[in-house]
């Protein structure tokens, strides 16, 4: 039975490359740098809520520069290893970069049990001025990641904003220790704090089990798409639709578009462009569509 067959590309995403790489190095040296003053300055304020931030800024920055390295790889061409490239590499930046909140996290947990036991004199109007800077800095490398959609970024972007949602947790608390002494304030926050990020750390966790197996891209509407193609003039049906994500952004489908026998070749093309045309519009990057004549013994059918 004879089969065409089209694959196609989309590079339109290849600018975001440098901006990527650019963005995740900005907020690794501002990440690495305040977490040195953090240790400073939460011995100097004997706050366990900055010192807490300041091992999971640390934490940050590992993951930082594990995502930055990755990035780069991910980048890589096609070989004769990965026909796709290292795209997928950078999953593995954001995997390590979620288990590192979540280690992290209970770290904190564990810690703050004992100042609540425990609770010592705290320097509120230091824990003020150093959270006022955390919001600046960590607030300046969130802006600078940029709004990609790739997993690795989201991971990122998801370190530095819990890191300012921490840091005016923290102004909040300074404040309310400082007008009534209620030292017990600084560990609950740190709880708090680690609670949140427990739970954008499996939210993240979840998207990235979504994209490992290959599930569909969150944003396509798989029946809409099956419907526009199935309603193209001369197309008979369609089967073995697939469509998965690469790294969180860029999209590939694969499907079987069936024909009447003796379709003219002309028509197949025709039929051919339109299909590319409406696929692009839903965000596929990749696609490779097989279009064969009404088939009796299609080894596909049941995919």
């Amino acid at each position: 039975m004879p089969h065409d067959h089209s694959h196609s590309h989309n590079h339109g995403h290849n600018h975001h490359h440098d901006n990527s790489e650019k963005g995740i190095k900005s907020a690794f040296i501002l990440n690495l740098s305040f977490a040195v003053i953090e240790i400073i300055g939460g011995i100097l304020t004997n706050s366990y809520a900055i010192l807490s931030d300041a091992l999971h800024d640390l934490g940050d920055s590992v993951a930082i520069a594990l995502s930055y390295i990755l990035e780069k790889v991910s980048h890589r061409k096609r070989d004769e290893f990965y026909s796709y490239g290292y795209k997928r590499v950078s999953l593995l930046a954001g995997l390590l970069s979620t288990v590192i909140l979540f280690t992290g996290s209970l770290f904190i947990i564990y810690g703050a049990i004992g100042r609540f036991l425990e609770p010592g004199e705290v320097n509120s109007a230091g824990m003020f001025l150093l959270a006022t800077l955390g919001v600046a800095v960590n607030g300046m490398a969130f802006f600078k990641l940029g709004t990609s959609d790739k997993a690795n970024i989201k991971a990122v972007r998801l370190h530095l904003l819990e890191d300012v949602m921490g840091w005016l947790a923290v102004i909040v608390g300074s404040v309310i220790i400082y007008f009534t002494g209620f030292t017990w304030i600084d560990p609950l926050l740190s709880v708090i704090i680690a609670i949140y990020i427990l739970y954008n750390a499996f939210i993240n966790l979840r998207s990235f089990t979504r994209i490992f197996l290959q599930g569909l891209p969150s944003g396509i509407d798989e029946m809409s798409l099956r419907s526009r193609l199935e309603s193209i003039p001369g197309v008979v049906s369609l089967h073995d639709l697939h469509i998965w994500s690469m790294d969180g952004s860029y999209n590939i489908l694969s499907v079987h578009l069936v024909v009447k026998d003796g379709t003219p070749s002309s028509q197949i093309v025709a039929l051919r462009k339109e299909a590319k045309e409406i696929i692009k519009k839903f965000d596929i990057h990749h696609e490779t569509v097989e279009i064969g004549y009404c088939p009796e013994d299609c080894e596909y059918l049941d995919c």
